[in-house]
């Protein structure tokens, strides 16, 4: 259930279209659950099926995203499980993720699930988030801390230079 669920809030991201469908009340149920199946892309789990018609049944599809995100929440919680995104300038592979992921279950003592996002605006390096946690490894961060060094080395520099 917890992949249909984590499938479906992708595409719903994804593809606004499928969340207006499903918010549609002319639409019919069982167009609804074909919809569904299709966003799925795979094995639909029986529990999984009941638990969405019913949100549709009772005209909530506009709360689905909001619904499956709490529900994602309660099962990683339930499980122990922490959600760690990684942000980085370029995709990574496999065997770097899964050395992470290790490397952070060994340190923490909990179970990872991962997710890798890019954004270029980082330059290289990683951005690390999770719980209250955020370590910043990023090339943007450093280039921004040596700025700030080199603007703060400036005002002393000045303010010797003006007492002379």
């Amino acid at each position: 259930m917890f992949e249909n669920a984590t499938t479906l809030l992708s595409n719903l991201g994804k593809y606004p279209a499928i969340k207006e469908a499903l918010s549609n009340p002319v639409l019919p149920l069982d167009k609804k659950k074909e919809l569904i199946h299709a966003a799925i892309g795979f094995r639909l789990d029986e529990v999984f099926s009941n638990f969405i018609q019913l949100i549709i049944r009772n005209k909530r599809g506009e709360m689905l995203s909001s619904i499956l995100l709490n529900y994602q929440h309660l099962y990683l919680q339930e499980h122990g499980i922490v959600e760690v995104e990684l942000i980085t300038a370029v995709p990574i592979d496999e065997t770097t993720m899964k050395r992470m992921t290790s490397r952070i279950e060994d340190r923490t003592h909990r179970k990872i699930l991962m997710q890798n996002l890019v954004k270029l605006e980082i330059i290289g390096g990683y951005i690390m988030t999770w719980d209250t946690y955020r370590y910043d490894a990023s090339v943007n961060s450093s280039l921004r801390r040596i700025k700030n060094d080199l603007f703060e080395k400036n005002e002393q520099l000045i303010g010797v230079c003006l007492k002379i």
